[in-house]
């Protein structure tokens, strides 16, 4: 009946429905670029290495975790 925020912040509703993703494209295995877990390696700033002006966001971009500080670590 309710949606709780982590923040306590709560929401009345009866519909819930959850539209983000949860996987990366299919598509993203055939481009022949570099992959982490089925996902685009990208830097820092989300470009793809070797790849000038070609940047992957979102379920499609294995992003670098810099607050681990280990090589090859990844946001969830």
């Amino acid at each position: 009946e309710e949606v709780t925020f982590t923040d306590g912040r709560v929401v009345p509703t009866r519909t819930l429905i959850w539209t983000a993703g949860v996987v990366a494209s299919p598509l993203i295995a055939t481009l022949g670029a570099e992959t982490v877990k089925g996902r685009l390696a990208v830097t820092a700033d989300m470009c793809l290495p070797n790849h000038d002006g070609v940047f992957a966001l979102g379920d499609s971009a294995a992003v670098p975790d810099l607050a681990k500080g280990q090589e090859g670590a990844v946001c969830p």
